[in-house]
C-alpha cells in the first residue's frame, strides 16, 4: 500500500494532462490562435530542418526572409523540440503541451514535499498549479508554459540549498536553468528569474552561499545555452523590438475587474464560444487574465492564510512560509497590475525590463501562491491533532464567505451593467464589450453562472465531508479539484461542437497552388484576413504558409525588420492597415513577387476586383483645406514642424482645427513624421472627427491615417491615407492629430486635400487601360459552414526579374514607396527589407557550450562521488 500511495501522485501528474486536455490528441492547435499561427509552424519547420541534418538558421519563405534559430521561441536546443524531428508534428505538439503541464505539476509536488508537506497535501497543491489559470490560458503559447513550468523546480533547488544540499541543488539547478533558457520565452524567463531571486532572498540560508551556488548554476546554464543566447542577441539588434514605448510595455496589464475570473472563470466569455456560449467581452484577453485555481483551492488558501499566520501551535511550522508566499503574492499582484498603477513607470525605466510586455503574466506567481497556501491548510488539517480552529475557519469560508462573495460579484456586475447601459452599451474603455454584455453574462441560464454556483455548493459539501477525516478522505478532495478545473481546462479556447477546428496541415489553397502555380520559390502570396488568426490555413497566413512550403509576404512574431514594417506597413501581429493602398498601387507587391492574393471577406474581395489600369491620367489633388488655426494640447512648435509628446499615459498630445469637407467625397491625408529620439513610442493618428449638437460624436478608423510606432524612425518619412468622407454632415467637423508617445514625434507638411483613389503604379504598358490587375483563379469552399469561400486572385503585374540589393538607405525606401512618376516603369532593383541572416554559431560558441557541459559533467560526477563517500 505504501508503494501504491507513493506511485499514485506520480501517475496523476503524468496522466492527468492527457485526460484533462484530451481534445489535443485529435488536434493540438484547436484554439486557432498563437498555437496554429506561430508555435506549431515554427516548431514544424525546425523539426524538418533537423530531420534533414541541417541547422535551422533561416526562413526564406516568410516576409522577405527571417532568421529561424535566432528566434528563441524556435527552441532549437530544447529537447521537446527534437520530438518534431522524430515523429509526426501534431503528435509532437500534443506531447509537448502535456509535458509542460506534467513538469509544472511535478515541480510543485517535489517543492511542497521538500517543505515537509504530506503526500496528499503536496498532491493537492501540485494539481492546483498544474491546471491553474496561467497554464490553461497560455496553453496556446508553448514556449511560455515550457518556461514557466520550471518555476517550482527552481524553488525546490533553493530549499535543497537551505537544507545543506548545496552541491546537489546546484547539479539540479544548472540543467533546469538550461531548459528554461532554451524553452524560448525570454520575457517569462526574466520575470521568473526575478521571482526566484526574491524567493532566494527571503528563504536562502546561509544567504551568501546560496547566492553563490545559485549564481554559479545559472552562469553554467547560460554557458550551456550559449549558441542560442548569441544568436538571439545578434537578432535583437536588427528588429523593431529594441526599444518599445510605455503603452506597449504595459499592454495586457491585469485590469482589476478581471479578478472576478477567480470565482467565475468563464463569466467574461470566451474567444471561442462553446458550452460557455458568450463571446469574450472582458479586458484584454482571457489567456492573459485567467487566474482560476479552483474554488476549493481559493477557500483553503484563504482559510490557511487567516489561521496559519497566527502565533498558534498548529501554525508554528507554516508561519515563515506563509509570510514568504504572502509577500511574493502581493509583489506579483502589484507588478501584474502594470500601468494601471504608477509604479510600473519605474519598471519601464530599467534596461532589460523596459522592453518586456504583458505584466499580467505574473499571475503565475499568484496561482502558485494560492496553490501553496491551500496545500499548507490541507497539510495542517492532516497532521494536527487538534485542528478545530482551522476546520471551523475552512467550514465558514466554504459554506458562508465564498458563496456570499460570489453572489456579491454577480450583483456588482449587474449593477455596473445597469449603470453603464446608457453610456457605454456596446464598448467600455479597456473592455472588448459593453454594458449589454455585462447584463447578458449574469443571466441565471448562462453556464458561466450556474456551473460555478453548482460547484461552490458541491465544494461546500465535499469539504465538510473531508474535514471529518482529513487524511483518509484526501483523495476525494483532489478529485473535487480535478472536476472543478476540468470544466475550465476542457473549454478554454476550444471550438464549439459541430465546428471544425483549424487544421495546420489541411489547406485547400496550398494544394491548389502546388498543383497550378509551379515552384513556391518563384512567387509569394498574401492572405487578407480580419485578424492574424482568422482561418490561417485556408488563407495561408504567416507563419502557416511557410510551414506548408508557400512563401508569404506577411510576417508574424516579435522580431520584425524595421525596413519591412516601414515600407509595407506590416506589424508584428501579421496585420497591415495599409492593405488598401498596397492593393490599389500594386507596385510594391509586384516588386516583391507577390503573385497571389487570398481573400474571403467581401470588403477585401470587392476592393481587389475594383482595381483596374487607369484609362485617364489621375486627376491632380485639390487645394489643401487645412489652415493654420491650430489648437494645441501638449504640442510644441519648431519652425514648420509640430512637436507632439506626452509624458503621462492616457493624456493625449493633440493638435486640432476646424475643417470644412464635402460629404461622400474622396480625400487624402498626407504628412511627414519622424521620432528624433530613437523613433516613436506610440502610434500617431491624423483623422476627421465629427461633433453633433446633442453631444454625440462620430469617429471611424477609416476616416484617418494611423502610423504605428515601428513605422516611425529617426529620419523624415512620408505617410498618406486616402478615404471617403462621411456621408452624414455634422454640426462641427475637426481635423485632429494626436499621440500618446512619451518620446517626441515631429510632424510637418500636413495636408488634407480632395483627391482620388490611388491607381496602379509602374504599369508602363504591361496591361491595357481598363484591364483588371487581379484576376480570380479559384474559389475554394470554406472548411466551416457559414464562412465565405476563399478566393485566389493572381496579380497580373507581378514581376520575377527584380533584383534585390543589400546596399540601400532610407531615401531608397522612400523613393520606392512613393514613386515620383507613378506612370513610369519600375526600376529593376529593390532594397532588401529582410532581417539579414544571423551567422551560424561559430566554433567558439559551440566550444563554450561544450566546456560548460563538460564542467557540468565533472560537477555531477564529483557530487555523486562525495555523496557516496558520505553515505
Amino acid at each position: 500500500m505504501k508503494t501504491i500511495r507513493s506511485i499514485l501522485p506520480l501517475a496523476l501528474i503524468v496522466l492527468a494532462p492527457m485526460v484533462m486536455l484530451y481534445p489535443l490528441w485529435s488536434n493540438p492547435v484547436s484554439a486557432g490562435e498563437d498555437d496554429i499561427i506561430y508555435y506549431y509552424p515554427l516548431r514544424k519547420m525546425v523539426g524538418q530542418a533537423l530531420r534533414e541534418g541541417r541547422l535551422p538558421l533561416y526562413n526564406e519563405l516568410e516576409a522577405t526572409g527571417t532568421p529561424l534559430m535566432a528566434d528563441p521561441q524556435s527552441a532549437v536546443l530544447h529537447p521537446a523540440t527534437w520530438l518534431f524531428a522524430a515523429i509526426d508534428a501534431k503528435l509532437a505538439f500534443s506531447l509537448s503541451i502535456f509535458l509542460a503541464f506534467s513538469l509544472a505539476g511535478g515541480g510543485a509536488f517535489v517543492y511542497l514535499r521538500r517543505l515537509g508537506l504530506s503526500r496528499p497535501a503536496a498532491t493537492f497543491g501540485a494539481t492546483a498549479f498544474m491546471f491553474c489559470g496561467f497554464m490553461v490560458g497560455h496553453r496556446v503559447h508553448l514556449s511560455m508554459i515550457h518556461t514557466a513550468c520550471w518555476l517550482p523546480w527552481c524553488l525546490w533547488c533553493i530549499e535543497n540549498m537551505r537544507a545543506g544540499r548545496r552541491w546537489q541543488a546546484m547539479c539540479w539547478l544548472a540543467p533546469i536553468g538550461f531548459l528554461a533558457i532554451t524553452a524560448g520565452h525570454w520575457p517569462t524567463l526574466i520575470q521568473m528569474s526575478i521571482v526566484v531571486a526574491a524567493y532566494l532572498l527571503l528563504r536562502g540560508r546561509p544567504l551568501a552561499k546560496t547566492l553563490l551556488f545559485a549564481g554559479a548554476a545559472m552562469l553554467l546554464a547560460a554557458a550551456m545555452a550559449w549558441p542560442q543566447v548569441q544568436q538571439t542577441a545578434e537578432l535583437l539588434g536588427q528588429t523593431t523590438r529594441q526599444r518599445i514605448g510605455y503603452a506597449m510595455a504595459g499592454e495586457n496589464s491585469f485590469f482589476p475587474a478581471s479578478g472576478v475570473l477567480a470565482f467565475f472563470p468563464m463569466l467574461m466569455g470566451s474567444r471561442t464560444p462553446n458550452f460557455f456560449p458568450q463571446s469574450w467581452w472582458g479586458p484584454w484577453h482571457l489567456c492573459e487574465t485567467l487566474g482560476y485555481v479552483g474554488l476549493a483551492t481559493l477557500a483553503l488558501a484563504a482559510a490557511g492564510w487567516w489561521r496559519l499566520r497566527r502565533k498558534d501551535p498548529i501554525a508554528l511550522p507554516y508561519r515563515p512560509l506563509v509570510r514568504t508566499w504572502t509577500w511574493l503574492g502581493l509583489g506579483a499582484g502589484v507588478w501584474m497590475l502594470g500601468y494601471y498603477l504608477p509604479t510600473y513607470r519605474l519598471v519601464h525605466m530599467l534596461p532589460v525590463l523596459g522592453v518586456i510586455r504583458c505584466p499580467s503574466r505574473l499571475i503565475v506567481v499568484v496561482d502558485l501562491a494560492l496553490a501553496t497556501l491551500a496545500a499548507f491548510a490541507v497539510d495542517a488539517m492532516i497532521r494536527s491533532r487538534s485542528p478545530d480552529g482551522l476546520a471551523k475557519t475552512v467550514r465558514r469560508v466554504t459554506a458562508i464567505i465564498l458563496p456570499l462573495t460570489m453572489l456579491a460579484v454577480l450583483g456588482a456586475i449587474a449593477a455596473a451593467g445597469a449603470l453603464l447601459l446608457g453610456v457605454w452599451p456596446d464598448k467600455i474603455e479597456f473592455f472588448t464589450g459593453g454594458a449589454r454584455d455585462m447584463l447578458a453574462a449574469v443571466r441565471p441560464d448562462n453556464p458561466a453562472v450556474w456551473v460555478p454556483i453548482g460547484m461552490v455548493v458541491l465544494t461546500g459539501l465535499v469539504v465538510r465531508w473531508w474535514l471529518a477525516r482529513p487524511k483518509r478522505r484526501a483523495a476525494i478532495l483532489v478529485a473535487l479539484l480535478l472536476a472543478d478545473l476540468f470544466l475550465v481546462t476542457r473549454f478554454v479556447d476550444a471550438p464549439p461542437a459541430g465546428q471544425n477546428a483549424p487544421d495546420p496541415e489541411r489547406s485547400p489553397a496550398a494544394a491548389w497552388l502546388a498543383k497550378n502555380a509551379g515552384l513556391a520559390g518563384s512567387y509569394r502570396v498574401w492572405g487578407l484576413a480580419e485578424g492574424y488568426h482568422d482561418r490561417p490555413s485556408e488563407l495561408l497566413l504567416a507563419k502557416t504558409a511557410p510551414s506548408l512550403g508557400v512563401a508569404s509576404i506577411g510576417n508574424y512574431g516579435p522580431f520584425q525588420s524595421p525596413a519591412h514594417a516601414g515600407l509595407l506597413g506590416f506589424r508584428i501581429f501579421g496585420t497591415c492597415r495599409d492593405w488598401p493602398r498596397l492593393i490599389r498601387q500594386n507596385h510594391l507587391l509586384s516588386a516583391y513577387s507577390v503573385r497571389y492574393i487570398l481573400a474571403a471577406a467581401p470588403k477585401y474581395r470587392s476592393l481587389i476586383e475594383s482595381v483596374r489600369v487607369g484609362v485617364d491620367a489621375p486627376r491632380p489633388d485639390g487645394p489643401d483645406v487645412l489652415g493654420d488655426d491650430w489648437t494645441f494640447q501638449r504640442v510644441g512648435r519648431a519652425g514648420d514642424a509640430l512637436q507632439l509628446r506626452t509624458p503621462v499615459l492616457w493624456s493625449w498630445s493633440m493638435a486640432s482645427q476646424p475643417v470644412s469637407i464635402e460629404s461622400g467625397k474622396v480625400y487624402r491625408i498626407s504628412l511627414d513624421a519622424r521620432g528624433p529620439d530613437g523613433g516613436a513610442a506610440n502610434f500617431l493618428r491624423a483623422e476627421i472627427f465629427q461633433l453633433f449638437v446633442d453631444g454625440s460624436y462620430r469617429q471611424d478608423d477609416s476616416f484617418g491615417l494611423t502610423v504605428h510606432s515601428e513605422q516611425i524612425g529617426e529620419t523624415w518619412k512620408h505617410y498618406e491615407w486616402t478615404f471617403r468622407s462621411p456621408d452624414l454632415p455634422a454640426d462641427e467637423t475637426r481635423f485632429r492629430m494626436f499621440t500618446m508617445s512619451e518620446r517626441p514625434i515631429w510632424v510637418r507638411n500636413i495636408s488634407l486635400r480632395p483627391s482620388d483613389w490611388p491607381q496602379p503604379a509602374g504599369v508602363a504598358g504591361r496591361l491595357a487601360p481598363g484591364e483588371p490587375v487581379y484576376r480570380l483563379r479559384a474559389l475554394l469552399p470554406a472548411e466551416n459552414r457559414g464562412d465565405p469561400p476563399v478566393a485566389i486572385y493572381e496579380n497580373m503585374l507581378c514581376r520575377n526579374d527584380v533584383q534585390v540589393v543589400r546596399d540601400w538607405d532610407e531615401a531608397d525606401l522612400e523613393s520606392l514607396k512613393w514613386p515620383a512618376d507613378p506612370s513610369a516603369a519600375l526600376a529593376n532593383t529593390v532594397p532588401d527589407v529582410s532581417i539579414r541572416p544571423v551567422a551560424a554559431p561559430a566554433l567558439a560558441d559551440w566550444a563554450v557550450m561544450a566546456c560548460a557541459a563538460g564542467s557540468y559533467a565533472i560537477l555531477l560526477v564529483g557530487s555523486m562521488w562525495v555523496r557516496r563517500r558520505r553515505s
